[in-house]
């Protein structure tokens, strides 16, 4: 009968034998060895030959036909990542990216990629924990290929977190080969954000069609670095590069292809898309329910309008050039006014030429009581933040016969870039901000030293 408990088969001492009580007895069927064929006893085997090798065994039918059966992960002894970093780390995106292994032995890279994709499991864990991101996860899997002892596993890298994209959050993957019978693993290998790739989508200058070429950007120029412009004709007319997104930035591309563009210091960003090879798109979002942005888009943030640029036919060399104070041996960033009202930057003042100038350190807040104690003519003043506005500071110190102020945040934050909206318009000496920190390094100082600098990496905040 066909239905009830399925027989069992065997063969013992060159006979078959069939058991349909589960093992508890059996009964003989005939040779097994298939060397007569006549009478029951026996017959033709179906295979005329069943050979193997590490990948595969190989089963000839009687008719020739051939039939090809992978081994599975058994044909596989071990599996390592190739890096693309000194230290055995990968690079990944937010997007598909492809990690290749190599496998011994070499032979058995074709055969492991016909298994079922399913056999195969990235898995990457983050190596510092966040409440928003999860411990553990699994990359999808989007493509296996495989020849000459090297295997190219392609993900998808949507799922990972933006704190691993901007290097807040490290992460390790491995990959596990198993089919149930034998499993083999890589071993677990640090995974980075691949900022580089990035660069090169980006790596264009742009510019506002409606706007002097001095706005220019290139967004990408470094990593973390600044809003850089094409030369200082941006600082005469009081913009400071590192004020854009106020010092470094992250940048990395979303799962969409959109590319964002912020800093810790402000609650916005900047978003850029390319429209075309010649033109891109970018627009500012907030976190915040404001004017300008008070419209949410298809991503639930606050954003204002989209602008266009269009690439310059010719670029420009891109420089980063603004004046440090240096002391001992640290190049301390100025943050200046955003808005000067005919006050000369540091940069405009010294003639972007290291200098060093005599100094005086207040240790006061600059009011024209405080001027009266001091002798400051001919002198650059350093004095503390509070108890009257920026534009009173600079004012009594115009009077008092100072060359330039430098006025110490009252805070470890970067400092602020200064309102100087109601300074008296007669006022020809910079002023400019530094941090709390470079305020008590210059204590004790009689002179300082400002320093032309075109690498943001020497300079700190």
């Amino acid at each position: 009968p066909a239905t009830g408990e399925a027989p069992q088969l065997k063969i013992e001492e060159g006979y078959w034998y069939i058991s349909t009580d589960g093992g508890a007895s059996w009964t003989q069927l005939g040779k097994a060895t298939g060397e007569d064929g006549k009478d029951g006893e026996g017959g033709d085997s179906i295979f005329k030959e069943v050979t193997f090798d590490d990948n595969f065994v190989y089963f000839v039918l009687a008719d020739e036909t051939t039939l090809k059966i992978s081994r599975g992960a058994n044909g596989v002894q071990a599996v390592a990542v190739v890096p693309d970093l000194e230290d055995g780390g990968v690079l990944s995106v937010l997007n598909e990216f492809t990690l290749r292994f190599d496998v011994l032995p070499a032979s058995s890279a074709a055969a492991i990629t016909s298994l079922d994709p399913s056999l195969f499991r990235v898995n990457l864990v983050y190596t510092q924990t966040k409440a928003q991101a999860g411990d553990e996860l699994s990359l999808p899997i989007t493509q296996i290929t495989g020849s000459d002892g090297r295997i190219n596993v392609t993900v998808d890298g949507s799922s990972l977190c933006e704190d691993f994209a901007i290097g807040k959050l490290g992460a390790s993957a491995s990959l596990s080969i198993d089919d149930g019978n034998h499993a083999v693993t890589s071993g677990y290998f640090p995974v980075r954000y691949d900022t580089q790739r990035i660069r090169k989508l980006v790596e264009k200058q742009w510019l506002y069609p409606d706007v002097v070429p001095h706005l220019v950007r290139d967004i990408g120029y470094s990593f973390p670095g600044y809003y850089f412009y094409t030369d200082d004709s941006a600082i005469y007319a009081g913009i400071n590069p590192t004020n854009a997104l106020k010092g470094p930035y992250y940048i990395y591309q979303l799962p969409n292809g959109i590319i964002k563009l912020f800093s810790d210091k402000y609650p916005y960003w900047y978003v850029c898309r390319v429209v075309s090879e010649t033109e891109i798109e970018q627009r500012v979002y907030a976190q915040e329910y404001e004017e300008p942005y008070n419209q949410q888009d298809e991503y639930g943030w606050h954003s204002g309008k989209w602008n266009r640029l269009t690439l310059i036919d010719t670029p420009k060399k891109l420089l980063w050039k603004t004046m440090a104070v240096c002391v001992n041996g640290v190049n301390v960033a100025l943050t200046e006014s955003s808005d000067p009202h005919g006050v000369p930057t540091f940069e405009h003042y010294l003639q972007g030429m290291e200098q060093t100038l005599p100094m005086v350190r207040m240790n006061d807040s600059g009011t024209a009581s405080c001027f009266a104690l001091w002798d400051v003519v001919g002198k650059i003043v350093v004095l503390d933040r509070g108890e009257i506005s920026f534009s009173e500071k600079l004012n009594n110190a115009y009077e008092a016969g100072a060359i330039g102020v430098l006025c110490v945040n009252n805070s470890p934050d970067s400092p602020p870039a200064p309102s100087l909206s109601s300074v008296n318009p007669a006022v020809d000496i910079p002023f400019a901000m530094i941090s709390q920190r470079a305020g008590q390094m210059l204590d004790g100082h009689r002179s300082i030293t400002f320093v032309s600098c075109t690498d943001p990496t020497m300079v700190e905040n």
